[in-house]
């Protein structure tokens, strides 16, 4: 019997931390609502501002998501770009990019932590290197890549993840070099 109710009380305090945190994650994590059939949805809140760099090495790359200057979330990815460790709130909204020397390298919108919309890279200077478009998490659409000195250098797109048509490459200077 004492140990029914030890359980028992373990469950019910177990239970009101579950909850109490849940309650306060949700007035953080961003949510996507609509009042009425029809309505535009529109982003409230997001929850991350930025994401940098904070080790590499040879087999995987630590980020950490912040939000005015404290990092709330960090990832761990391997050389293949696949995640390996989260830990934190899943993504939502835009999120910015920098590297260890505060220049932009990425903006991508997530939704559900997932990629979603346009994903935009960037050189050192600022300069845009890609525009991609993400349909839940996955290649939808137009992806472009530029030249530094901002001409195109690749035009193709992309269906459900799998390249849909020609493969335009284009020289430095922008002139057309090849189509597949």
């Amino acid at each position: 019997m004492k140990n029914i109710n030890l359980f028992l009380t373990t469950l019910f305090i177990c239970s009101v931390v579950m909850f109490s945190c849940s309650s306060a994650q949700k007035e953080k994590v961003s949510s996507m609502e609509a009042t009425e059939e029809g309505d535009e949805v529109a982003q409230e809140q997001v929850i991350f501002t930025s994401k940098k760099v904070t080790k590499s090495d040879i087999k995987t790359v630590t980020y950490a998501y912040v939000l005015e200057g404290q990092t709330v979330a960090t990832e761990i990815v391997d050389t293949k770009g696949e995640v390996i460790f989260f830990q934190g709130e899943i993504p939502n909204g835009l999120i910015k990019e920098y590297d260890a020397k505060n220049n932009i390298v990425s903006e991508m919108n997530y939704n559900a932590g997932k990629l979603e919309g346009v994903t935009k890279t960037f050189y050192p200077d600022g300069q845009v290197a890609s525009v991609k478009n993400y349909r839940n998490g996955i290649l939808e659409g137009k992806v472009i890549e530029y030249y530094e000195n901002g001409n195109k250098k690749l035009d193709s797109n992309y269906k459900d993840g799998i390249l849909n048509g020609a493969v335009k490459k284009y020289s430095m200077s922008g002139t057309l070099t090849s189509s597949a």
